[in-house]
């Protein structure tokens, strides 16, 4: 019968299965080649940090977590400035978990408030974060590391006043 041929629930059928078939292709696509966000690759380029530089200091610990600012997506090269902390616990061994504050890189003051020792740069991000064996350093540690501290930065220091050996 030629009204058959034209059922509504068979159309809404084929209709539905493929709908299914090509949200699965989608599905397994997307799944074939994750993308990775800015906050995956500073999460990866912190911990990776971090875990070179307790290497250099013979501390035996691993990067559990690397917990960036929620905004971490939004934020942009020209945002206001954030204090900087990042917490370390006081033992020499262990499971770290660090929760990061990102700044922006490019001829940016940095308040600061502990020493930094190392740096991750991702795409004009660079993330820094304390590593004494866990200790927070205040500001005036960097006069007796003869970091030109003027009296109008005590809080702040640039690019041209970095501790030895720190690099952006």
């Amino acid at each position: 019968m030629p009204a058959d041929r034209h059922n509504p629930a068979g159309i809404l059928t084929a209709v539905f299965l493929v709908g299914v078939v090509c949200a699965l292709a989608g599905g397994l696509r997307a799944g074939a080649a994750p993308q990775t966000t800015l906050r995956d690759r500073l999460e990866e380029a912190v911990r990776q940090q971090v875990m070179e530089g307790f290497r250099k200091t013979n501390l035996m610990a691993e990067v559990v977590a690397v917990h960036l600012p929620p905004n971490v997506d939004r934020l942009d090269p020209g945002a206001a400035l954030r204090p900087l902390r990042a917490f370390l616990p006081r033992k020499a061994a262990g499971r770290y978990v660090i929760p990061m504050e990102i700044i922006p890189q490019e001829g940016a003051a940095v308040k600061v408030n502990t020493t930094v020792e190392c740096v991750a740069v991702v795409e004009g991000w660079a993330a820094r974060f304390p590593m004494k064996r866990g200790t927070l350093i205040e500001p005036e540690d960097f006069q007796r590391k003869k970091v030109r501290v003027t009296r109008r930065e005590q809080d702040y220091f640039t690019a041209d006043s970095l501790p030895e050996g720190f690099q952006l």
